[in-house]
């Protein structure tokens, strides 16, 4: 299914989750395995049911703010903390539906918890160990030999391959290729430089972006919805090509932020929502697109060579 039609576009620029490769199985499951580890271990204490779903991960990404994984799971485990100290059952949606409320992102949602539930977000910080969580999930997600190779150092609670070599295509090369031919292309994703390295040469789509193009988040450190990240990506791009207008540039991501980021941007804006698969979530997300008007949606990227 395509909604829209663009003309005009001289330069792509692709994000990596949700519209290069599926993520699932690879960030999304490391945000839910993080979670439940950093409990059942950490913590010692063990939930009889897991922590997370998928679908909680959605409701996060819908809320706005939390372009990055890691602050899903920072978000996510201090409110079960917040939950466990309170002696209660945190209400996840009650909490993303006000946090979204207020613009997003996990300052935003601390001051939800904290009109909430008061002086427990208190006493859950003190057992709230940023790095630590940071350091479980990149365990996870890259595996000992990623791992080691990326942080010089084994890894030292998680002895696995990685989710990341789950993670699969969502574009055909065939696709990309003629892409290539007629765009200039360009990468900015909320991932660091080496997993976007890692990622492109593991699915060979290394040969459709120059390195130059590529923009992650140790480059430019402000996440989206900022803009920056997609600034600087066209500011290198002009210093190779020449000047570009904002409105021959599009961007492709899958969730509210990049949306947002685009038109921020002043750049055209395209949603896909390949990497849903609950009918119902793939509509609410449909649904936050069109509001916050992306010029084109579409459920499948290969879609892209019909809608361009």
């Amino acid at each position: 299914m395509v909604l829209g039609k663009l003309s005009n576009i001289e330069v792509l620029i692709w994000d990596i989750d949700g519209v290069l490769v599926y993520v699932e199985e690879s960030y999304r499951k490391a945000i839910i395995e993080t979670t439940q580890y950093y409990f059942d271990n950490i913590m010692g204490i063990k939930p009889k049911r897991k922590l997370l779903r998928i679908e909680d991960i959605h409701k996060f990404k819908l809320a706005t703010g939390f372009n990055n994984d890691w602050e899903i799971t920072h978000a996510a485990i201090l409110c079960f903390l917040t939950g466990m100290f309170s002696n209660t059952s945190i209400d996840l949606n009650h909490i993303l539906d006000e946090t979204g409320r207020r613009g997003g992102g996990l300052e935003k949602l601390e001051e939800t918890l904290v009109d909430i539930y008061g002086k427990n977000v208190i006493k859950a910080k003190r057992f709230w160990f940023k790095d630590l969580i940071k350091q479980i999930f990149q365990e996870m997600y890259l595996g000992e030999e990623l791992y080691y190779q990326k942080y010089g150092k084994p890894a030292e609670f998680i002895k696995i391959k990685g989710f990341i070599r789950n993670e699969k295509p969502l574009i055909d090369e065939e696709v990309l290729c003629k892409l290539s031919e007629r765009y200039i292309m360009g990468i900015v994703s909320g991932r660091e430089r080496f997993e976007i390295d890692v990622t492109l040469k593991i699915h060979g789509f290394d040969k459709f972006f120059s390195d130059d193009f590529i923009v992650g988040s140790d480059d430019i450190p402000y996440s989206k919805p900022d803009p920056s990240q997609l600034i600087e990506c066209k500011r290198r791009i002009e210093d190779r090509r020449g000047f570009i207008d904002n409105k021959n540039i599009a961007y492709i991501g899958d969730v509210p932020d990049d949306i947002i980021a685009a038109k921020r941007a002043g750049f055209m804006s395209i949603g896909v929502t390949a990497s849903i698969i609950s009918t119902e979530e793939k509509v609410k997300l449909k649904e936050k697109f069109k509001r916050l008007g992306a010029d084109i949606i579409v459920d499948d990227p290969n879609d892209l060579s019909l809608t361009l």
